[in-house]
C-alpha cells in the first residue's frame, strides 16, 4: 500500500475563501509534521484578500509542494470536487482554512492506513480521527474502543457518535463519490457526501485527537446566515428523511430535526407544499412533515424577520 516512486502518499487539501489571516496555522501545520510524503492543494474560492500573496510567499520557501488554483466563488464543495479531480496523493485530506493540527498527524494516519489487511483494503475507505478544540478537550464522543472499523451511518445511529471528527480516505473513491454540483454558492454539508459513502465503504477507527478544531467561522443554521445555505440543508435534511427512517425508532430527535429543517429550507427556497410533500418518498416521512408544517413555518418567518430588521437598519 505504500505509495510508488511517482506518486504522493498524502493530497492534503485546503478550500479557502479570504482566509487569508488564519491559512498561516494551516502552513505552520505542514511545516512541522513528521512524514514528509505529501503535498498542499490550495483552492481559493474568490477570495479578494492577501490569500494569493501569502502562498506565493510560501512557495517560494519551498518547504514542501505546494499548489495553488482560484475559482470564482462557488462554494466548498465545488472546490472540493475540483480538489479530488487535481490530487496528486493517493489519499485525501481536508484541512479547512482555520484548521492546525499535530505534527504526527500524517504520521499517525499513514500507520493507521497501513495496518488495514490487504484483503480488506478494496472496502475501506481510509480513516476517521478525533479533534480537540484549542482547550484540549475532544469535541464530541470518542469512537468505540471495543470496534477498529465502522461505517458513518453505524457510527451515527448505532452508537450515537456527534461532533466533529477528521477523515482521510482513498482519493479515487471522493473521485466518484462527489459532492452534488446542483447549485452553488449555498453551503452544502458534508453530511451528504459521508452517509453516501458509508453506504459502500468502511472507515477504520483511529482515537486519537489529530486535529485542533476552530470554530471561526458563522453558524450556518443562524436566522441571518440560513437563506442562502437553505439549499444544502435540504439536500441533507431530505436525504435523511428518504434514506433512513428505518433508523426514526432511536434517533427520533434527529428526524424532528431534519423534518423542521427540511421545510423551513422548502420555504426560503419557494418550494410548494405539494412539491414538498411529493419530494419525500415514504409515508412515515410524510406524518412528520404534517406534523412539524407550523413549527418549520413559524422557523422561516423568524428568518425572514430577522433579515428584513437586518436591511432596514443598514
Amino acid at each position: 500500500m505504500h505509495a510508488s516512486a511517482n506518486t504522493i502518499y498524502f493530497t492534503v487539501f485546503t478550500p479557502t475563501f479570504n482566509r487569508g489571516y488564519t491559512l498561516h496555522r494551516v502552513y505552520e501545520s505542514l511545516c512541522t509534521q513528521t512524514y514528509r510524503d505529501f503535498e498542499w492543494l490550495i483552492i481559493d474560492d474568490g477570495s479578494i484578500d492577501s490569500t494569493s500573496e501569502l502562498v506565493r510567499e510560501w512557495q517560494a520557501e519551498n518547504r514542501f509542494p505546494i499548489r495553488f488554483y482560484f475559482q470564482e466563488n462557488q462554494g466548498k464543495h465545488i472546490a472540493w470536487n475540483r480538489a479530488a479531480d487535481l490530487a496528486r496523493g493517493e489519499y485525501f485530506l481536508c484541512a479547512d482554512s482555520d484548521d492546525e493540527f499535530v505534527p504526527e498527524t500524517l504520521q499517525q494516519f499513514m500507520t493507521c492506513l497501513e495496518s488495514i489487511p490487504g484483503n480488506e483494503r478494496h472496502r475501506s475507505f481510509g480513516v476517521a480521527a478525533l479533534c480537540k478544540n484549542r482547550s484540549g478537550q475532544i469535541v464530541g464522543e470518542e469512537f468505540p474502543r471495543h470496534i477498529s472499523d465502522s461505517d458513518f451511518i453505524e457510527l451515527y445511529f448505532k452508537y450515537k457518535i456527534r461532533g466533529e471528527k477528521w477523515y482521510c480516505g482513498r482519493t479515487e473513491i471522493y473521485r466518484v463519490s462527489r459532492f452534488s454540483e446542483e447549485f452553488t454558492g449555498s453551503y452544502l454539508p458534508e453530511g451528504t457526501l459521508w452517509f453516501r459513502i458509508a453506504k459502500k465503504y468502511k472507515v477504520r477507527l483511529l482515537n486519537e485527537p489529530l486535529r485542533i478544531y476552530h470554530s471561526e467561522t458563522e453558524s450556518t443554521c443562524n436566522s441571518r446566515t440560513y437563506p442562502r445555505n437553505a439549499s444544502g440543508m435540504r439536500s441533507l435534511s431530505l436525504m435523511f428523511l428518504c434514506d433512513f427512517m428505518d433508523h426514526w425508532r432511536t434517533s427520533r430527535p434527529v428526524f424532528l430535526l431534519h423534518v423542521t429543517t427540511y421545510l423551513r429550507s422548502c420555504f426560503h427556497l419557494g418550494i410548494p407544499i405539494l412539491e414538498q410533500i411529493r419530494d419525500l418518498n415514504n409515508l412515515p416521512a410524510k406524518i412528520l412533515w404534517f406534523l412539524m408544517l407550523p413549527k418549520g413555518f413559524a422557523l422561516y418567518l423568524h428568518d425572514s424577520l430577522v433579515n428584513h430588521r437586518s436591511t432596514t437598519v443598514e
